[in-house]
């Protein structure tokens, strides 16, 4: 279970989450929504712990310090809104989190990496092309596909469908939600989460306005 007690980020003068509480359980998928600038991505950074903030972030009635957060961020998976310029193939950026010392015991899933890659649409030589020469929405799926063979147990997705059409949103959120062990929490302007989501909030002026 994660669980924020009056989370509040400043910059300057400037108060992007101002109190913040929020309790999220295992499994439950969750819609944060709501105007640019309302600190949904400020949000999400701070679950995972590379923004500053004051208040509490517990992970299983533990509260994350530095000691344990190396074990608190091995449970997660984390998709900004900013892709990685990687210039090596589609391959080897799959391939790369698969040689960080905690994983190097792990070996690379390729049956599943080329099931999630039809899944995704794209053909059987996705995987020799250059990353950066991509389009914006497949470096974007591909940041989907890495997510899924990293298999954490819980994804932060910040606007990971922003640059895709309306039928590869649908098989993404699809895939992202699909399994119910999965905490799911995404930051997005794209109403087909709901769908996808047991609960969604609506973040305004750094707190939480309702409950859709």
């Amino acid at each position: 279970m994660l669980r924020l007690e009056d989370i509040r980020v400043e910059h300057g003068n400037m108060k992007i989450l101002r109190g913040i509480h929020l309790e999220v359980k295992p499994g439950e998928k969750l819609w944060i929504h709501g105007p640019s600038g309302s600190g949904k991505s400020t949000l999400l950074k701070v679950l995972f712990c590379a923004e500053y903030f004051s208040g509490r972030l517990l992970f299983n009635d533990q509260a994350v310090s530095p000691r344990t957060l190396p074990d608190y961020r091995s449970r997660l998976g984390y998709i900004s809104q900013k892709i990685p310029g990687f210039s090596s193939s589609v391959e080897e950026v799959l391939r790369y989190p698969f040689m960080f010392r905690a994983n190097r015991r792990i070996p690379f899933p390729m049956n599943r990496a080329r099931e999630i890659l039809t899944r995704l649409r794209f053909d059987t030589h996705i995987m020799s092309r250059r990353f950066a020469d991509l389009s914006g929405g497949e470096q974007q799926r591909l940041m989907v596909v890495l997510l899924l063979l990293l298999d954490r147990p819980i994804f932060l997705l910040d606007e990971v469908t922003a640059a895709l059409d309306p039928d590869n949103i649908e098989t993404v959120v699809d895939l992202l939600t699909k399994a119910p062990d999965k905490t799911v929490i995404s930051v997005s302007h794209n109403s087909e989460w709901r769908r996808y989501c047991s609960r969604s909030l609506r973040l305004e002026a750094g707190d939480f306005m309702e409950t859709v």
